[in-house]
């Protein structure tokens, strides 16, 4: 199937018209071709169609190459124009070509036309494209930043609700305070006065608790080591607070072999090797 080319002519010549048509038919063309010889004709015929090259003699009664190219550039269009006279110098032919003409060659040499107009032609189809990518590539860019900017405002909108979640946590955990501190801390003191030794060894037990849990000494080891169980962070809170083996076993009624494999497991959790470091003396300063 032969490629449909659609060329306007600006030629005042039936006869050179007709030629450069028989011309252009040897390339194997589907050809489409006006002959114009005026701006006005030339005007209603760019208004009237698109066009894939536009062939215009030099000099002409009406009209010249020169003012038909600077009309092909007032509409915008970047399609070959090739410049086909009888008489051209070379100063005309710099001019030309300086001006925006893809091409000119003389009328008793056509047989450059055909080479020529393939060549412009590819020439376009590249340009046409790359602007096409142009294009692709600036409204990609442009999605990019506007997503970028929606990132940005989500992004703000999740700092300030994360801040309002640590805001009202905070204020959870002041409340919880001082309710210990204001209703179960006198009540365990007025207990541990009355009661038995056993009972007092468990008061005080469950009054280091409380008092570690206050100062966030309990949110601290947690946020360090996830997979500490409850005992052991209840055994850290005796440890922090100086109590020996045998006394953390008598409080929570364990042995002491049970009280030293905890003692292992957490110094291993904390990521504590060798004897050099003392556990209580490490909990202590993890808890500032």
């Amino acid at each position: 199937m032969n490629k449909k080319l659609r060329v306007l002519i600006i030629e005042d010549s039936e006869d050179d018209y007709l030629l450069l048509q028989r011309t252009l038919g040897k390339g194997g063309y589907d050809l489409h071709c006006i002959r114009v010889d005026n701006p006005v004709t030339m005007t209603r015929a760019l208004d009237s169609a698109a066009w894939d090259l536009v062939i215009s003699d030099y000099s002409m009664p009406q009209f010249d190459g020169l003012k038909a190219l600077k009309l092909v550039q007032k509409y915008g269009l970047d399609i070959p124009f090739i410049i086909v006279s009888g008489v051209i110098g070379e100063n005309v032919a710099v001019e030309a070509m300086k001006s925006g003409a893809h091409d000119y060659l003389l009328k008793n040499n056509l047989n450059r036309l055909l080479p020529a107009v393939e060549r412009e032609l590819k020439e376009a189809s590249g340009r046409s494209k790359r602007r096409e990518a142009e294009k692709a590539l600036n409204t990609s860019m442009q999605e990019l930043k506007k997503q970028e900017e929606i990132l940005k405002e989500k992004n703000i909108a999740l700092k300030e609700i994360l801040s309002q979640i640590e805001t009202e946590k905070e204020e959870i955990q002041q409340h919880i305070t001082a309710n210990i501190e204001k209703l179960l801390l006198p009540s365990l003191r007025r207990l541990k006065q009355n009661g038995g030794e056993a009972e007092k060894r468990h008061i005080e037990l469950l009054e280091k608790n409380l008092a570690n849990m206050t100062s966030g000494f309990t949110r601290t080891i947690r946020n360090r080591i996830s997979r500490m169980s409850p005992r052991q962070l209840e055994i850290c809170n005796l440890i922090k607070s100086g109590s020996k083996n045998k006394e953390i076993a008598d409080l929570m009624g364990i042995s002491l072999r049970t009280v030293e494999t905890h003692r292992n497991a957490i110094r291993r959790k904390l990521g504590i090797t060798g004897d050099d470091t003392n556990l209580s003396t490490f909990l202590n300063n993890s808890a500032k």
